[in-house]
């Protein structure tokens, strides 16, 4: 891969915002470099969605700077803005345009007043719209999408505007599980194209697998950033999420739960086990937890069966599953133990 062009690197320094006079980021610094793919997780309120409208220059901060490569990114001209950082919210309405039509908005940046879109403006919705196993919709209607369906449409927009940062809060949402992995493999390949990807994701597992850093975010503050070996660790989980957590990492992979883009060329994927309780929890001694299992390439992306130990039988017990599976009914730390062994015997 050639070296990333600087100009993509995207950094907030010490960023605060207030939202209705509530503090939502407070003096937050992350760097999300080009070649990268940087995720921002956290609980419910923790600000991540607000941290992504900033780096998208939808949402001014109160104090602090963002820097689009060496240029503040709120003194780059709006059209040039849209044209280098891609951005797609976590929410957009369903509106009565073709998925086409929606697709085309992605490059509005690139045309003058009044202007229509051209061959080649089509030509790169369409492509956007078969990466992103949507080109079927194209004449059809936003509000007659489902959830899914509408989620890679509105993906499709950001990828077809061709900007060298995409900022994406929450591009799972309402995703299948196949559709989940071909996303995410997709934002890997635009990183491996020299773009500066910064994703806001809840599922910690894919996470962990497919981003090369990530930012924990708690109450507006940075609690960690790092490579996900070195965030995803059971004090975080304890300190953030309120959970008792045990991550394990395949011996396969020095990379551990980092997904990172050796993965993408070809190199063994790392498998992430966690088992976690409540750190409150009743009945005391009871674990739950889930194995989740890459191929080795995101971008070839293969659920292999597993076996699971069913809710209320012995860990030893179990039925044949794909995707992600959860281990319940293990007892005390024999049970913890026999989860683990279960996880890593059972692929």
């Amino acid at each position: 891969m050639t070296t990333p062009p600087a100009g993509n690197d995207l950094a907030a320094r010490g960023v605060s915002v207030r939202l209705g006079g509530e503090p939502v980021l407070r003096s937050v610094s992350v760097t999300a470099r080009a070649g990268e793919v940087t995720g921002v997780i956290g609980p419910n309120g923790a600000g991540k969605s607000t941290l992504l409208r900033v780096l998208a220059g939808v949402l001014a901060a109160e104090s602090g700077t963002v820097q689009l490569g060496a240029a503040d990114l709120h003194g780059v001209a709006s059209r040039t803005r849209a044209q280098r950082v891609a951005y797609l919210p976590q929410q957009d309405a369903a509106q009565p345009f073709t998925a086409l039509e929606t697709v085309l908005m992605g490059r509005y940046p690139y045309l003058r007043r009044f202007q229509l879109e051209g061959r080649r403006d089509r030509q790169i919705a369409h492509a956007a719209l078969a990466r992103t196993e949507s080109r079927r919709f194209a004449a059809r209607g936003l509000d007659r999408l489902s959830g899914g369906e509408r989620q890679r449409v509105l993906l499709a927009r950001a990828l077809a505007q061709q900007a060298g940062v995409l900022v994406l809060d929450e591009p799972l949402a309402s995703l299948d599980l196949r559709h989940r992995l071909a996303v995410l493999a997709t934002l890997r390949r635009e990183a491996a194209g020299g773009a500066a990807v910064v994703v806001a994701l809840h599922d910690v597992e894919l996470a962990g697998r497919y981003c090369d850093r990530l930012v924990l975010l708690a109450a507006g503050r940075v609690a960690s950033c790092g490579s996900p070996r070195e965030v995803l660790v059971p004090e975080q989980f304890r300190a953030v999420f309120g959970v008792e957590a045990l991550v394990s990492r395949d011996s396969a992979s020095a990379a551990g739960v980092a997904g990172r883009a050796e993965r993408a060329r070809g190199r063994a994927g790392a498998r992430w086990t966690w088992l976690t309780r409540p750190a409150a929890a009743a009945p005391a001694g009871w674990w739950s937890g889930s194995t989740c299992l890459a191929a080795s390439s995101p971008t070839g992306m293969a659920v292999r069966p597993w076996r699971m130990a069913q809710p209320g039988r012995p860990c030893a017990a179990g039925a044949t599953a794909t995707a992600c599976s959860f281990i319940d009914g293990c007892r005390g730390d024999a049970g913890m133990t026999a989860c683990r062994a279960l996880a890593r015997r059972c692929r």
